[in-house]
């Protein structure tokens, strides 16, 4: 064949090739994105109601969220894992009145999801378990998922305090401090508060209604989760200017001072549960719940930061019993520490991986009961 003929019949043949290539990838393209998009709306419909409290709360104008009252669930964290609330919308299977029964120390529990037992069922939960530990304990749950700091307090001082305790234990982890520098949950309102002048004050009150069934946060993780999105996110990085270095300072400037004003913040709220402890003669217990990268020795190295450390020093300083946990944790082998907390994918809500098991429950329970034990010996004595 001549060479003029061949080239003819090669552009012949490439033509149509081509055009053949270049529809099936435009259709591969198509049907990523339509894959891709059918996988997105799923994951929203699919999702929408896996935030685990979305089951049990109510909103409250002044603290955000709270658990209904006479709520029961069987099988709220798998097959005959319950939760039960009594009227007072405590995390309870008894009712309790406002009067200690005779014989009993009376404990109070405050604080976020840790201590309201997230995962486990009633009888598991830490709090619970203290009352087993001791028959004179009369164990009461006031934990809430969610709660940082601020809203732990301002729940307790409305509702908690009438119930007359014998020992308030104020129970948190690192991150219940961020908390207290937003005023919203993910997209959940709560309150704030803040110093002005030499007075507490509880503000973004009364708190703003979620205005979304959806939560925004999980509409973010699906468009991150899209093929373009992440071809975008990768775009943008590479074009980013070498400029922003010279920010970082201001960043990390504010980000201290935010930091001052949340410490400033939890030691004032230490200080009011102090002097509610010392003006109804009970005693408060401070006490930090430790996560695995705390009982891994990697606190300060990851996301929720190193707060708590900083702040300690300052808190003894205010003449409250504090009890951290983290050294009892850290004595145990790196497959005992796992065992303490959910992992990855145990339970089909969002945020559940890292909470206590029922293992770790137990655990907290039986390490702060050690610590507690001459403090209800002294409650009771002088009962």
């Amino acid at each position: 064949m001549a060479p003029s003929l061949a080239r003819t019949a090669a552009r012949r043949f490439v033509g149509p090739a081509a055009l053949v290539i270049l529809s099936l990838g435009l259709g591969f393209v198509l049907m990523e994105g339509i894959a891709s998009g059918i996988l997105a709306f799923g994951a929203l419909v699919i999702h929408r109601d896996q935030i685990a409290a979305a089951r049990y709360v109510d909103y409250d104008p002044e603290l955000g969220w709270v658990s209904r009252p006479n709520v029961y669930i069987p099988d709220m964290y798998g097959k005959g894992v319950y939760l039960r609330t009594n009227s007072h919308g405590f995390r309870s299977n008894v009712e309790q009145r406002t009067k200690v029964p005779d014989g009993k120390v009376r404990i109070i529990c405050s604080g976020d999801s840790f201590t309201f037992g997230y995962g486990v069922d009633n009888d598991h939960a830490w709090c619970q378990i203290l009352s087993e530990l001791d028959g004179r304990i009369e164990s009461i749950n006031m934990g809430q998922g969610g709660y940082g700091i601020d809203q732990a307090y301002l729940w307790y001082r409305r509702d908690g305090r009438r119930f007359n305790p014998s020992i308030h234990i104020f129970a948190f982890i690192d991150e219940d401090f961020r908390r207290m520098g937003s005023d919203r949950f993910f997209d959940y309102g709560k309150p704030t508060l803040a110093i002005r002048g030499s007075a507490l004050q509880v503000e973004n009150v009364p708190v703003p209604r979620r205005p979304f069934y959806v939560p925004s946060f999980q509409v973010r993780e699906v468009i991150r989760s899209l093929k373009t999105y992440e071809l975008l996110d990768k775009t943008r990085q590479r074009l980013r200017f070498d400029g922003q270095q010279g920010n970082a300072s201001e960043t990390d400037e504010k980000a201290r001072t935010d930091r001052a004003k949340i410490e400033d913040l939890a030691l004032r709220v230490f200080s009011e549960l102090r002097e509610m402890a010392s003006s109804q003669q009970y005693k408060l217990v401070l006490v930090y719940l430790p996560l695995a990268e705390d009982c891994h020795g990697q606190r300060g190295k990851t996301a929720s930061g190193d707060r708590w450390t900083s702040l300690r020093p300052r808190v003894k300083n205010l003449g409250v019993d504090v009890i951290d946990l983290t050294r009892d944790c850290q004595t145990l082998t790196a497959q005992q520490i796992d065992g303490l907390f959910i992992p990855v994918g145990r339970l089909n809500y969002i945020f559940s991986a890292g909470h206590y098991t029922e293992e770790g429950n137990r655990f907290v329970a039986e390490a702060l009961y050690e610590r507690l034990r001459a403090i209800v010996d002294s409650v009771d004595a002088g009962s």
